[in-house]
């Protein structure tokens, strides 16, 4: 048993799909269409939707079938039932890659562009559209798309009785690989129908917070898929066992999903981890809600959201009430008198502070660095030439959290070449640690003064966003 659970898990993290969000341009997002109702084995006929989906078809009848099965099977394992027909379509992977490329919001895939080159997390010239094009096409089988209630399938994982197979407890009818992609899918539709998907894709976030919201819808995707591969009527010990198992598993399982010569093994580590992250860690914080509360503590993470990855990568903070206080940058009035155009201005968080301290450390000391983070604000900045720099102001749960954080960005800074690191700077401030990349020298000590005091006088930290109230009904919800 506990073999299968972790080839579940890796091909929920190379084979699933992505959800669009206000950062989804750095990552492969989440699409649908077809027509399978809850309520029958074959289906009725749906209106095409707007906005067709190119190059797709309708399921045949034999896939219908199957797929309607699979819709009553995906309900049954997530303790949630449809609130309505689910439409599906299919597609070969050059309309999925087409299709997914078209939704990409220009603006924010330009502003993530720039943020991350300017922290040197991206190559100035990396092609990063055929970057992404390339990991979808490779990596895409399947994908929700909560802004049109529609899921799309490629043709070459579509289960369908003819094509053999067996699906657990007799449910599907089709090659494992696809009917768990379908199920993983399916469940993205119950989050939809019953969870408040859609709004949940369409509300800004931050960088941070998209990563967090993504771990929990993915994460929960992917603990339904595993939990369907138990038999019936496991009991609660021997399922707490097994899940722990497989949470502990993860790292080697993600670390062997990438090995090899793929597009994913081979994109840029901030496009590669976060994407890896919302299943892997994503399912470890699904997990941990789940053992504790079953599928309503799940559920519950939906009215009261994780904020931050630091949430997801440690649960315990979650289930504490444990929140960040979010972090200001000043004006910089210095920078626009220098020249200099203020950018966008994001948080990055745990997880991808780690990312970027494992330009110059190796992966798990990278992590434990990033462990003690307590808040972040990063802005880019562009020089009259166009070219991007940026200044990020961190701050750390304990003095010695800030100097092991220093200590990783002064080796990420020591890596640069010569003229970079002329242009960059990593100073301590008691928790906080400021950094810049970038930016003239002749500015280092006038922005340095500048977040000094904000420090001294609190101008750095706003007010935290309000917070769902513990124990507030959840909508739609069964009961637990």
């Amino acid at each position: 048993m506990i073999p299968r659970f972790g080839w579940c898990l890796a091909l929920a993290c190379l084979g699933a799909c992505g959800a669009p969000s206000r950062r989804t341009a750095l990552a492969p997002p989440t699409t649908t269409t077809a027509a399978v109702p809850v309520a029958v084995a074959v289906p009725a006929p749906i209106p095409e939707p707007e906005d067709p989906i190119r190059g797709s078809r309708p399921p045949t009848p034999a896939e219908a079938r199957t797929l309607a099965r699979l819709v009553r099977y995906a309900a049954r394992i997530r303790g949630l039932q449809f609130t309505g027909p689910v439409t599906i379509r299919i597609a070969d992977s050059a309309a999925v890659t087409q299709n997914l490329d078209e939704r990409l919001d220009e603006e924010d895939f330009a502003e993530k562009r720039a943020l991350y080159t300017a922290l040197g997390l991206l190559a100035p010239d990396l092609d990063l559209r055929e970057t992404l094009s390339g990991v979808m096409n490779e990596q895409v089988v399947g994908y929700y798309d909560s802004g049109h209630a529609r899921l799309v399938l490629r043709d070459d994982a579509v289960p369908a009785s003819a094509q053999g197979g067996s699906g657990a407890a007799g449910d599907g009818a089709a090659p494992e690989n696809g009917r768990m992609v379908v199920v993983h899918e399916l469940v993205h539709a119950l989050q939809d129908q019953v969870l408040g998907l859609r709004a949940l894709h369409r509300a800004p976030r931050s960088i941070d917070e998209s990563n967090a919201v993504e771990a929990l819808v993915e994460g929960d995707a992917t603990l339904a898929m595993v939990r369907g591969e138990f038999p019936a009527g496991t009991d609660a010990e021997v399922e707490a066992r097994a899940l722990e198992h497989v949470r502990e598993s993860i790292p080697g399982i993600l670390q062997r999903s990438t090995r090899g010569d793929t597009r994913l093994s081979g994109a840029p580590p901030i496009l590669r981890e976060p994407l890896l992250s919302a299943y892997g860690d994503g399912f470890a914080f699904c997990a941990k809600l789940y053992i504790r509360r079953g599928w309503e503590g799940v559920n519950r993470a939906y009215t009261e959201l994780p904020t931050s990855s630091e949430e997801i990568l440690h649960p315990e903070l979650y289930l504490r009430g444990a929140r960040t206080v979010p972090l200001e940058l000043p004006t910089f009035p210095d920078l626009k008198a220098a020249g200099l155009t203020l950018g966008t201005e994001e948080t990055l968080g745990e997880l991808e502070s780690g990312i970027y301290f494992a330009m110059a450390l190796p992966r798990p000391k990278a992590q434990q660095a990033a462990a003690g983070w307590d808040g972040d604000r990063v802005r880019v900045v562009f020089r009259p030439d166009g070219t991007p720099g940026a200044v990020w102001l961190t701050r750390w749960d304990t003095d010695g959290d800030a100097v092991e954080a220093t200590n990783a960005a002064r080796a990420v800074m020591r890596a640069l070449p010569p003229q970079e690191r002329a242009d960059a700077a990593v100073v301590r401030l008691d928790r906080h640690v400021f950094m810049l990349r970038g930016v003239p020298a002749a500015l280092h000590a006038g922005l340095t003064e500048a977040i000094r005091q904000g420090i001294a006088s609190s101008a750095v930290t706003r007010a935290a966003p309000e917070t769902t109230t513990r124990g507030a009904p959840l909508p739609g919800a069964p009961p637990p």
